[in-house]
């Protein structure tokens, strides 16, 4: 090749090669294209990686979060281990290692014209495919705006309102699962009054809830279902997983508010005290595949027979707080369900027991930065990110202590027959459901930077009913729920269930 084709050949290779990033900054109608008055840019950092339009109106950002957790169990010997798509009995085996990825989560957002957001997170966690949010947000104003699509439940816990990313424990207590995971439909939502000077740090621009305002509202009508359902399968016994049930013809009304009432108080001891409440209201018609209540370690603990229905009145109440204070934090709520069940589908003229049932739980959490960060509701930045290289940057590290507790109604075991040796209970079994848990959990972790952290948590949990002695006395594969026939045998009498110990470690990415 000559000096002159070599010459010509490297020249439009190089405008070839650059013209990708003329497009991207490219300022003015006559720099290439007349048609196309801005351009934008390209940002990478470890909050993600997006595009921004010059003027600022239109934005496109991806996301991620991988968790992956080694969670150790003792005293499981005849009881079973949930591994995301089924459940695992275990058999002459009284300690297991359930090694599972918890989340993995790339997640998309962006805003179109300044004014119109969106959200999409789909989750390839515990051997599933499924999608969490779908929402288009309209928010001309702060005082009244709109989103509709899948979405959080306004009756869920503060663990679920802030984000699975920003949990200061590694798995949710039980006022979080008495309210579905996601529902879909739309809600009016809004803000009134100052926000908080500075504001919290989220690993993602969209939040469902607004902890910085001196007044948050939300207004929703949703497609109800029950409590603790979640996107993909779930457990409805210990054994069995269904996939998560919408009812199109059942719709819900709930409602939120939240304030932080001394937002500008000069008495510094108060202005980061909040208080809210959520309420909902909905009749049931003919609702099936009830999901089963879950431990703290993510096993069965209470579950419904298979011909339960939904039908009738439900209704929701959740009042919750918070109070932080330098690097101190602590928040509670307590909710209740009131439900309406019946023991089968409900037709002109059917004849089926139906049934009220009053449902609570409960959960005090407390926090402390041990490395004296600001307590914060979004992700914890340290004041000195891990650098062994350098004396004194070890990241940060935060003390976590949690009580939570559940209360099944006790009036759901009262109802049951008799026939061929076996004692059949109509809506649930108490040999083989608990009616109350009390979980106690002391955890620390450690943020290497704002994007990883390694959390390490134990949790004990002590239960009332969920076993049996026939269970217990079984000739083979004696268990609580490994035994089969024997724990409904009409001589079977009701135990508590052995005490779930569980050890659990996080490994945390999240940008």
């Amino acid at each position: 090749m000559s000096k002159t084709k070599a010459y010509l050949f490297l020249k439009y290779s190089f405008f070839l090669f650059s013209l990708p990033s003329q497009l991207i900054y490219a300022e003015t109608e006559q720099a290439k294209f007349p048609g196309i008055s801005k351009y934008g840019y390209a940002i990478a950092s470890q909050d993600g990686f997006g595009f921004i339009s010059n003027d600022n109106q239109n934005k496109l950002f991806l996301h991620g979060l991988l968790q992956f957790d080694q969670d150790a169990f003792f005293n499981v010997r005849g009881l079973t281990i949930n591994n995301g798509v089924s459940s695992a009995s275990m058999i002459n085996q009284n300690t297991v290692d359930r090694f599972w990825m918890r989340r993995i989560r790339p997640i998309l957002n962006g805003t179109f014209w300044e004014y119109n957001d969106f959200l999409l997170t789909p989750d390839f966690g515990q051997g599933q495919t499924r999608v969490f949010d779908t929402i288009i947000d309209l928010h001309y104003f702060k005082q009244f705006s709109f989103r509709i699509g899948k979405q959080k439940s306004l009756l869920a816990g503060f663990d679920r309102l802030r984000s699975s990313a920003t949990n200061n424990t590694v798995e949710r207590g039980y006022a979080t699962m008495m309210a579905p995971n996601r529902q879909y439909g739309f809600v009016w939502y809004g803000t009134l009054g100052p926000q908080r000077e500075g504001s919290q740090s989220f690993p993602y621009q969209y939040k469902y809830i607004r902890f910085n305002d001196w007044i948050s509202y939300d207004l929703g009508v949703l497609t109800g279902t029950f409590d603790n359902t979640n996107p993909g399968l779930n457990p409805v016994s210990p054994t069995t997983f269904n996939s998560e049930v919408a009812t199109l013809t059942n719709k819900v009304l709930e409602a939120r508010l939240f304030t932080n009432l001394f937002l500008n108080s000069s008495w510094q001891v108060l202005k980061n005290l909040g208080v809210g409440v959520a309420g909902s209201t909905e009749n049931v018609n003919n609702q099936s595949n009830p999901p089963a209540m879950v431990s703290v370690g993510q096993n069965t603990i209470f579950f419904y027979q298979p011909m339960v229905n939904g039908n009738g009145l439900r209704t929701r109440i959740h009042p919750q707080a918070f109070w932080f204070l330098g690097p101190f934090g602590m928040f509670g709520e307590w909710t209740q369900t009131h439900q309406t069940l019946t023991n089968g589908l409900v037709f002109p003229n059917s004849n089926v027991q139906s049934i009220g049932l009053t449902n609570q739980a409960a959960e005090v959490q407390m926090v402390y930065n041990l490395t004296q960060e600001s307590f914060d509701f979004g992700s914890l930045n340290p004041n000195r990110n891990l650098n062994p290289r350098v004396r004194g940057n070890y990241g940060a590290f935060q003390l976590v202590a949690r009580w939570s507790q559940l209360v099944m109604d006790g009036n759901i075991f009262n109802y049951f027959t008799t026939s061929g040796g076996q004692t059949i209970y109509t809506f649930s079994d108490p040999r083989l459901s608990i009616q109350k848990a009390n979980t106690w959990g002391i955890g620390i972790n450690w943020f290497l930077n704002k994007n990883v952290v390694i959390m390490t948590e134990y949790d004990q949990t002590r239960f009332v009913g969920g076993c049996s002695t026939g269970a217990l006395n079984a000739p083979v594969t004696p268990g609580c729920l490994t035994a089969g026939s024997y724990a409904t045998a009409w001589t079977s009498q009701v135990l508590n269930r052995p005490n779930e110990k569980v050890i659990m470690q996080r490994f945390q990415l999240v940008f």
